[in-house]
């Protein structure tokens, strides 16, 4: 559906929209000047141009007391190299929704990002993931379920941010602490 016909709908149908999950994205596993430019820019234009634009058209439609959720990742905190580009855009997601929840305060509409690590999802296989990163693979996984249930209530809680997991909540901590030249030899894919 292209935002045209995105917005079209919206003016149709005038919904009220108490809860919008921007969940779309992908990301791809390889060193930026040897990867896929396709992979790259289209990767960007889901990751950051749908998830702005959805999120512009959708405002109007949210009443006060409604819910924003952006989809993050916990490589949100600190580049990942050879996912530079992906970590750079969750960055980017992050950063979005502490400047949007600031925006959209007094209207009374929260948002929150969600944080997590790897979940089992069709995500590791179509960016080439699975197999070829030794550092990934050993990561622990999140459970789908228990994200989404810790994400919602951390949306109805107004919070900005929700890392699930103690591993992951104690690496954003790491990363907010330590240097980012150092860490991001630690966080090599």
């Amino acid at each position: 559906m292209s935002f045209t016909v995105f917005q079209e709908k919206l003016l149709s149908e005038q919904p009220e929209v108490l809860l919008l999950v921007n969940n779309a994205g992908c990301g791809y596993l390889g060193n930026l000047g040897e990867s896929d430019t396709v992979l790259e820019t289209r990767m960007i234009d889901l990751n950051l141009r749908a998830l702005t634009a959805v999120t512009n058209l959708t405002i109007p439609y949210i009443p006060r007391g409604g819910r924003i959720i952006n989809v993050s990742s916990i490589a949100a905190f600190c580049p990942n190299a050879r996912m530079t580009v992906y970590s750079s855009t969750k960055a980017f997601v992050s950063h979005f929704t502490v400047g949007l929840g600031e925006e959209l305060h007094k209207k009374g509409i929260s948002v929150t990002a969600v944080c997590p690590g790897p979940m089992a999802t069709e995500f590791c296989d179509v960016g080439n993931i699975t197999g070829n990163s030794a550092m990934f693979d050993t990561l622990p996984y999140c459970d789908q379920v228990r994200v989404a249930h810790g994400t919602l209530l951390a949306a109805k809680q107004r919070r900005t941010f929700y890392t699930p997991t103690m591993f992951y909540k104690l690496y954003r901590l790491i990363a907010k602490l330590t240097p980012v030249k150092l860490m991001v030899k630690f966080t090599k894919t």
